[in-house]
C-alpha cells in the first residue's frame, strides 16, 4: 500500500474507491466528486485497487492517493480494512458493482465509525441476465444480501433505484438519487480546444458522433445500422465512434460488410472527448441499458445536439422524455436514423439544452453528496 500526500484544512474527510483509472463513466464521476470535495475543503483520498489507467492526468493534485497493489478488486478486502482501520475517514464512497461489495465487507469488519456509501450506477437486473462470467454472476447473488449493510445506498436516477429495489431487500426510503457529477469547467476548456480529426475540421461534413465502451450495451451496431440509412442518402454524412472494448473487431466487420468505411471510422480512445463533442453535429447514445448516461450530458453541455434510445435507465430522465433531445426505441434502427436526419436537418447549437446539463454540474451535485453524507 502507496500513497502520495496532498494537503487540506478540512476536519470532515472521505474516501473514494476504484478498481483502476481505467476510463469509464464511474470513474469519471468519482474524479468529478474528487475535484468538487476538494474545492468544498473536503479531505479527499483516492483509494485504488490498482493504480493504473489513462485516467490518472485526471487525479486533482489535492487528493492523497492511496495504491492498495492488487490485481482485482475483491483482493482489495484485507487492505482496504486495514487502510480504513489507519486512517478512519468519515466516509468511504465507491461504485462499480465489485468495489462496493468490497467496501461494504471491509467497511464492516473493520469495526470503525466510517459511514460506507455505495453508488447504482447501472441497471443491475440487466447486467445480472448479462453476465456470462461464473464469478460475475455469484457476484451478482451476493450484493442484493450485502447493499442492505450499507449505510447508505446512492441511485444516480430514479430508474436505477427503482431496479435495485425491485432486486434487493432495500425498500424505497433505503436509497437516495443524486444524479451523476458531469459538467465541470474542464468540459468547456477542453471542448474550446481544437481537434485533429478530418471530418471534424471540414465544416461541410455533418458528423455523426457516439462514445463508449465497444460492447453490448452500448450496441453501437444498431448505430452503425442507422448510419448506414442516413448515408445513403446524405453524402456529406459522416459517423465517428469513440471508445475501445470487446466488440471492436465485430464492429469492424459489419462496417465492412455495411460498406461505410469511407463514411464511419472506429477512432479507439481520445484524450479530449469533449473537444470531438463540441465539433459535432449531433451526438447519439446506442445503448440496450444505462443507470444514467453521462454522454449525453456531457454532449449538450457543449449545445450538441442529442439522439437517445429510450433505455432503461437515465436518459429519459435527463431529456425530460424527449424535451432536451430525441428519444428512440431500443435497438430500432429506423427509429434512430429518423432521428439523425432530422436532427441533421433542423437541429443547431442549443443554449438550453446547455442550460439543462448545468443541472447536472460537479459544484451542484458534490454539495447534495456532501449533504446526504453529514460532510458540511
Amino acid at each position: 500500500m502507496s500513497s502520495s500526500s496532498g494537503e487540506s484544512q478540512s476536519s470532515a474527510s472521505i474516501a473514494l474507491f476504484l478498481p483502476t483509472l481505467t476510463p469509464g463513466g464511474i470513474e469519471t464521476c468519482i474524479l468529478n466528486l474528487a475535484k468538487g470535495f476538494v474545492q468544498q475543503n473536503i479531505a479527499v483520498d483516492l483509494v485504488v485497487a490498482d493504480y493504473r489507467g489513462d485516467f490518472i492526468s485526471k487525479v486533482p493534485d489535492e487528493a492523497n492517493v492511496v495504491n492498495l497493489g492488487v490485481d482485482r478488486v475483491l483482493q482489495s478486502i484485507i487492505p482496504l480494512r486495514q487502510y480504513l482501520t489507519s486512517t478512519e475517514p468519515d466516509v468511504l464512497l465507491a461504485g462499480h458493482t465489485h468495489a462496493n461489495i468490497a467496501a461494504i465487507i471491509a467497511g464492516k469488519t473493520s469495526r470503525t465509525e466510517t459511514t460506507i456509501a455505495v453508488g447504482i450506477h447501472n441497471t443491475h437486473s440487466v447486467n445480472t441476465s448479462k453476465s456470462q462470467k461464473f464469478t460475475s454472476k455469484a457476484i451478482q447473488r451476493l450484493y442484493p444480501r450485502l447493499y442492505s449493510h450499507a449505510d447508505q445506498v446512492i441511485a444516480v436516477s430514479e430508474g436505477a433505484k427503482q431496479d435495485i429495489v425491485g432486486h434487493t431487500t432495500l425498500g424505497s426510503n433505503d436509497v437516495s438519487v443524486i444524479y451523476n457529477p458531469v459538467v465541470t469547467e474542464e468540459v468547456y476548456i477542453e471542448a474550446s480546444q481544437p481537434v485533429d480529426h478530418r471530418w471534424l475540421n471540414d465544416a461541410s461534413l455533418q458528423v455523426v458522433l457516439g462514445a463508449g465502451r465497444l460492447v453490448e450495451q452500448k450496441d453501437f451496431a444498431t448505430l452503425l445500422y442507422a448510419f448506414e440509412k442516413v448515408a445513403k442518402e446524405n453524402n456529406q454524412g459522416r459517423l465517428l465512434i469513440v471508445g475501445t472494448g470487446s466488440k471492436e473487431q465485430e464492429l469492424r466487420t459489419l462496417l465492412s460488410e455495411l460498406d461505410i468505411e469511407d463514411r464511419a471510422e472506429l477512432v479507439g480512445y481520445v484524450d479530449n472527448l469533449y473537444g470531438y463533442m463540441d465539433a459535432a453535429d449531433v451526438f447519439v447514445l446506442s445503448s440496450k441499458w444505462e443507470g444514467f448516461g453521462i454522454v449525453l450530458v456531457e454532449a449538450m453541455a457543449v449545445r450538441t445536439p442529442v439522439v437517445s434510445t429510450d433505455c432503461p435507465h437515465g436518459p429519459s430522465e435527463i431529456l425530460k422524455n424527449g424535451e432536451y433531445g430525441k428519444l428512440v426505441p431500443v435497438g430500432d434502427k429506423e427509429a434512430m436514423a429518423d432521428g439523425i436526419r432530422k436532427s441533421l436537418r433542423t437541429e443547431r447549437k442549443q443554449t438550453r439544452i446547455q442550460d439543462r446539463a448545468r443541472d447536472f454540474s460537479d459544484s451542484v451535485i458534490t454539495k447534495e453528496y456532501a449533504n446526504k453524507l453529514g460532510l458540511e
